[in-house]
């Protein structure tokens, strides 16, 4: 399904209905609703910053994952617009999670935790300085402020590549310990994926 609206073509793929009609349907754990819940209030910060910043994008498409913005231009001159863009959505998830902590410190209700948690680790995570993530993008543009553009590619391969073996051992030790969680693995697999594809 695909709409257009003042030029920014909106799509919502079959994937997105499937999971969203299951998380309907089945009784899953909190966590998982609330990860896709804040997991689109994430991408909304980017779509604000992007709009703040006097940038339209091109398509706002809703699938497996969420949502994901596709700019007019991956990468623009405005390295600062770019930071900032990049820097929003996980500056929406700490300020849910500041937010979440204050209240379940004055309520006392495991579900405010919960969902401090939950943004704690999306922020968390998509600040890590990896390709393809929002805290990879911030160190590309701050490093292309700095170095000619070849310098900084290989700045940004070389960080993103310790933090992905990282991930890798505390997935290993993760996967040890419970004896089933690899997500941890899963997610090194696929941030490995990227960083090949764009080399």
């Amino acid at each position: 399904m695909e709409l257009e609206i003042r030029g920014v073509k909106i799509s919502f793929g079959f994937s997105f209905f499937w999971v969203l009609a299951i998380l309907l349907c089945f009784d899953f754990r909190e966590e998982i609703r609330l990860a896709l819940l804040f997991s689109i209030l994430h991408e909304l910060g980017h779509l604000t910053a992007i709009i703040v910043t006097g940038q339209r994008p091109k398509q706002i498409a809703f699938g497996l994952f969420g949502m994901t913005i596709v700019k007019r231009s991956d990468m623009s001159c405005n390295y600062s617009a770019e930071i900032f863009t990049a820097l929003a959505g996980p500056l929406v998830n700490v300020l849910f999670s500041s937010i979440f902590y204050c209240v379940f410190k004055s309520s006392g209700k495991p579900v405010f935790m919960t969902a401090f948690a939950v943004n704690f680790l999306i922020a968390a995570f998509n600040l890590m300085p990896v390709f393809s993530l929002d805290g990879g993008r911030a160190l590309e543009c701050t490093l292309k402020m700095c170095f000619e553009a070849q310098k900084a590619e290989k700045i940004l391969k070389a960080v993103s590549f310790v933090f992905i073996v990282i991930i890798d051992f505390i997935g290993a030790f993760v996967l040890i310990k419970s004896g089933y969680n690899f997500t941890l693995l899963l997610i090194a697999v696929y941030l490995t994926a990227t960083l090949f594809i764009k080399s």
